[in-house]
């Protein structure tokens, strides 16, 4: 029977966010349509393995009744920006995970039907170093992880760190089996950085799954002009992007409210909030902080328009665009947001705008007004749905770990 081992490094699996959804709940899917084995091995910090021994035993055992084996391997990291991996810290990165993977490569040599589904550059690079079957590996990048740090300021553009990865990037993707992209974007973008020729075999865009199903509630008509963040805020997604959109068209919205759910800490969201600059607003921002995915829908429900918005050109799709459409939102995305915005053109799902549009907001704001809800009886909608709604895209998956 086959196996895909999921491989994720410093990841917090047990809050059930991101990697649960993106990662986890698709391949559970997958083996409930094949009878597919699935396995998480967690490259994990030492420190949160301690801290967090109790949420990891819950949802150890909450993975287990999903049919999913969870295996933590240990590590002296901890998760923070000092220890994303520069150049100086790969040989200790290497040290801490060199026997872990020889340990399943010889495990492996017993079992022909085994798939490594890799999420995150790091652990990508382990297997490429330490790993000698790369036909077993699906290198999942998930984001430019290198262009992400540097617009961030964690790496600098032509530093021996950046020029270190990439070099590894184009290995990893030439010699693993497939490699999965978020964005048609990002796959084109990180191709044509190294003269990659393109292969539909080897390199495929999946993007982020969400389950439809979960976002189908009764909207509330009495709310329905107003406008949603939800999602992290900090880096690309500053809470002044989002402040600085609704301020240029609250006028023409007098009954609307911008509705914001993050996981993001209080002390650093309500200074910005508060600002003198924007007193005018003030009074309709409604802030929500660690919100649940089971109740994710009942914001959604209250809102006509989801925002996305970001500083900094980026290819990703994000995973709360699509969730917008599930909702039956209407997505309002900056075309920095190059993946969510190509989307939007492509499938007739929204709004996309530009920073011009702040100098005369009266365009944007009757675009917004005269925008029509999706239709969902729409072929365009249709296709969009096939490659986003996890009860859709089993088939497309089996043929990826098939």
């Amino acid at each position: 029977m086959k196996r895909i081992n999921l491989i994720i490094f410093n990841e917090s699996y047990w809050d059930k966010g991101l990697i649960y959804t993106q990662n986890i709940l698709p391949l559970i899917k997958l083996s409930q349509s094949t009878g597919y084995r699935i396995s998480l091995i967690s490259f994990s910090s030492l420190p949160m393995m301690l801290l967090k021994r109790k949420e990891i035993k819950q949802v150890k055992n909450e993975l287990l009744k999903e049919g999913v084996e969870l295996t933590n391997f240990p590590m002296l990291f901890y998760p923070t920006k000092y220890m994303i991996l520069k150049s100086f810290l790969i040989p200790f990165f290497l040290i801490n995970i060199f026997l872990y993977i020889k340990y399943l490569a010889f495990k492996d040599k017993k079992h022909n039907n085994v798939i490594y589904s890799i999420r995150s550059y790091q652990a990508a690079l382990g297997f490429y170093k330490f790993y000698p079957n790369k036909n077993r590996i699906v290198f999942d990048l998930r984001t430019d992880w290198i262009e992400e740090n540097i617009n961030i300021g964690v790496f600098k553009k032509e530093s021996y760190t950046v020029k270190y990865w990439k070099k590894m990037e184009e290995r990893m993707l030439k010699s693993f089996s497939k490699s999965l992209f978020i964005s048609p974007i990002f796959m084109d973008n990180v191709l044509s950085r190294h003269g990659i020729e393109y292969n539909p075999d080897k390199y495929i865009v999946l993007y982020n799954p969400i389950d439809y199903s979960h976002f189908c509630l009764e909207r509330n008509e009495n709310n329905m002009a107003n406008f949603l963040y939800t999602g992290s805020l900090g880096h690309w997604n500053s809470i002044d992007n989002y402040l600085d959109f609704f301020m240029s068209i609250s006028d023409f919205f007098p009954s609307s409210n911008l509705i914001i759910c993050t996981n993001s800490p209080k002390h650093k969201v309500e200074p910005i909030i508060k600002m003198e600059k924007y007193k005018s607003i003030n009074n309709k921002i409604q802030i929500y902080y660690n919100v649940s995915y089971n109740d994710l829908p009942n914001y959604y429900s209250k809102c006509k328009y989801g925002l996305q918005i970001m500083n900094k050109p980026d290819s990703r799709v994000g995973v709360k665009f699509i969730e917008y459409v599930a909702a039956g939102l209407i997505p309002i995305v900056h075309k920095n947001v190059q993946g969510a915005a190509q989307l939007v053109e492509r499938y007739n799902l929204g709004i996309t705008f530009d920073n011009k549009d702040y100098i005369n907001p009266v365009n944007l704001a009757n675009e917004i007004i005269n925008k029509k809800f999706i239709d969902i009886a729409s072929n365009e909608y249709k296709l969009f749905r096939e490659e986003t709604d996890l009860n859709q895209i089993i088939k497309k998956m089996n043929k990826i770990y098939g």
